[in-house]
């Protein structure tokens, strides 16, 4: 229900002026598409941005809430948090950040790792087009089967649907060294990615003031001849 003119309708002064016209409230109204009795969709989006505070307070309200607010319901409150969720969603596409080389990979791995001990391993996992999208930790120890974080960042990275990935390892160490461990880990990740059809964006190891690139460096001889992975019977024991 609107009272006035229908070509000040928040539908049509959008489809005639634009989005960027209309105040909150009506933007509001629109999601809403009608109000309740005695009250139109424009003084309903009113009494909620009144409620919250202002469009962040109400973008941090749960659908439950909105649901018991008088004239709502489940179905006006699903479609709230569903435009703030596109709406959020949209400003962290804009905000991704694009993994073209290494130093990008080395960057999103700075930023992640505050609050996180070290000697983790940083998944960061990518759309079709190279944008971090999501990051997780995988927990490791470089004295078993490589085999066990593969399986890791595989589920990782299967878990959030994505399309290639990235791994960063942060180490403690004041250098970042790349040992055989990397490098056999680097291998059986281009496999898997390979299998799955997944971009192997880059491994980078990542200490306090200096990083290597696994992918793109060039192992010393010795440490290639250190590569052997132990055999079944050989393998020690770790977490599962």
């Amino acid at each position: 229900m609107f009272d006035g003119d229908v070509d000040d309708r928040p539908r049509e002064r959008l489809l005639r002026d634009g989005a960027r016209r209309l105040s909150d409230a009506e933007l509001v109204a629109l999601v809403l598409r009608n109000g309740r009795s005695g009250q139109s969709a424009v003084a309903l989006g009113e009494s909620l941005l009144a409620l919250h505070g202002d469009v962040s307070g109400l973008a941090g309200v749960t659908p439950e809430e909105l649901a018991e607010v008088g004239g709502m319901g489940p179905a006006k409150a699903a479609a709230v948090v569903a435009a703030f969720e596109l709406g959020q969603r949209c400003a962290e596409y804009a905000e991704a950040v694009r993994l073209r080389r290494a130093e990008d990979v080395v960057a999103v791995a700075r930023r992640e790792s505050y609050g996180l001990r070290r000697d983790e391993l940083l998944v960061l996992v990518t759309d079709s087009a190279r944008r971090v999208r999501w990051t997780a930790c995988v927990g490791f120890r470089p004295d078993v089967r490589v085999t066990s974080p593969v399986r890791a960042i595989g589920e990782a990275v299967s878990a959030h649907g994505g399309r290639g990935f990235a791994l960063a390892r942060l180490v403690a160490a004041p250098t970042a060294e790349v040992v055989a461990f990397d490098v056999e880990l680097a291998r059986r990740l281009d496999a898997l990615a390979g299998l799955r059809e997944w971009q192997f964006h880059d491994y980078v190891v990542v200490a306090d003031h200096e990083w290597t690139s696994v992918v793109s460096a060039t192992p010393p001889i010795e440490l290639l001849a250190r590569m052997r992975l132990p055999a079944p019977h050989e393998a020690r024991a770790g977490p599962g």
